[in-house]
């Protein structure tokens, strides 16, 4: 069994989640041995980025509806490929063939619509489509499922008839454990290819020298130019070079701390918030941070189900390096300066069912924005532009420093 936290929280979203992961597979590609393998791999990637994603849900069936079985190289076994062909060619009776005749992009909205049960917007940011695109893909799919058989024109119908079609054998969840395995061993992977690359640098560069033309000793040697070069004022990164383990802590670390800063101003009896998550995305994290060459950090608050406004926080190194005012809240913005002398960039918006946004600049150095937005149906959190105000103003609102 699980004994670390890290590997207690992955097993429990396991344990929930891959029997509709195996659905959405299966229905996709009509296959057992596909099904089970696409997320095997799916679940063996999440683990190998656990807990430092978005909502885990999202990332996981992003992974499923978009893996080719016949390109996955498992080394759980033994490095061999799926013979199979994408597209849901295998199975071709009942439902399961008439989604095989469906267009892929179809088939993978109607599945995550009425098989997964998410929203629109959830489904658009899964497939990378705007929310317009995926209600004609869903609907485009109805027509022609329709069109054989008349009862899917029937939400509760269509949804039970996907249901059954599922195998007993995928309906359920294994152990985590061999999902945790599968996941480490991914993760020796990718440190074994790491140092692989890192020894034929070095291999090289010992080369290198080893075969550089050498300097007759006392013979005259011009000393060399020397032109002066300009150094960028920068802070010093965090981490050295590629240490993963050492960006981890840092980030883990970080993020924690300032999602408990937020919520002690936005959500202090800690009943709204479920925690933090934070998307594989610029806005949440840039390569540059890492160089010591000034970035981004971010997260944001995932409210608890039922709940509908998440709070987007980002600190950035330079104001010019912040996300710009109005880009998430989809509202304008303008400069005013308070009484206190302070000057922030605030919506006129005062409502997160619009979405409100402040952004300020403590130093001139780091910039802080803040965004309370409702994404979906639900409790609308009840806070206004004067609180994230105060929550922008918190001196400890800063990034990691070395």
């Amino acid at each position: 069994m699980p004994s670390h936290p890290r590997e207690i929280s992955f097993a429990a979203f396991v344990t929930e989640q891959r029997p509709m992961l195996q659905g959405v597979a299966y229905l996709l590609h009509g296959d057992v041995l596909a099904a089970e393998s696409v997320v095997d791999a799916s679940l063996a990637q999440l683990y190998d980025t656990w807990p430092l994603i978005g909502n885990a849900q999202d990332v996981a069936l992003r992974r499923v509806v978009t893996a080719c079985p016949a390109d996955l190289n498992l080394p759980w076994k033994h490095g061999s490929r799926l013979e199979l062909i994408d597209g849901a060619s295998v199975q071709t009776n009942g439902i399961v063939g008439d989604l095989a005749a469906l267009p892929s992009d179809q088939r993978r909205a109607l599945l995550l619509e009425r098989f997964a049960h998410l929203p629109i917007l959830r489904i658009a940011g899964i497939l990378d489509q705007g929310a317009n695109d995926v209600q004609r893909l869903v609907q485009w799919a109805r027509d022609r499922l329709t069109t054989v058989d008349r009862a899917r024109a029937d939400d509760t119908l269509l949804e039970a008839e996907l249901a059954a079609a599922i195998p007993y054998d995928l309906r359920t969840a294994a152990s985590a454990t061999i999902d945790i395995a599968h996941g480490k061993r991914l993760v020796r992977q990718r440190v074994g290819r790491r140092l692989a690359v890192t020894t034929v640098a070095v291999v090289a560069l010992a080369s290198a020298a080893l075969w550089a033309p050498r300097t007759q000793v006392g013979s005259e040697v011009s000393s060399p130019t020397t032109t002066p070069v300009a150094v960028q004022s920068t802070s010093p990164p965090p981490c050295e070079g590629s240490d993963d383990a050492c960006r981890v802590r840092v980030l883990s670390a970080w993020r924690s701390r300032m999602a408990d800063i937020v919520q002690s101003y936005v959500d202090p009896k800690h009943t709204y918030y479920a925690g933090y998550s934070y998307q594989a995305e610029p806005i949440y994290e840039t390569p540059t941070f890492w160089q010591g060459r000034g970035g981004i950090l971010g997260l944001e608050l995932s409210p608890v189900p039922g709940n509908a406004t998440v709070v987007f926080l980002q600190i950035a190194r330079a104001p010019d390096l912040a996300i710009l005012c109005g880009n998430l809240s989809k509202q304008t913005c303008f400069s005013q300066r308070f009484m206190d002398g302070n000057s922030y960039t605030i919506t006129k918006t005062v409502d997160p069912t619009e979405g409100i946004e402040v952004q300020f600049s403590p130093t001139d150095h780091e910039t802080v924005t803040i965004v309370a937005k409702n994404v979906r149906r639900g409790r609308t959190l009840d806070i206004n532009t004067g609180d994230l105000i105060k929550v922008v103003q918190d001196s400890r609102l800063r990034l990691p420093h070395g």
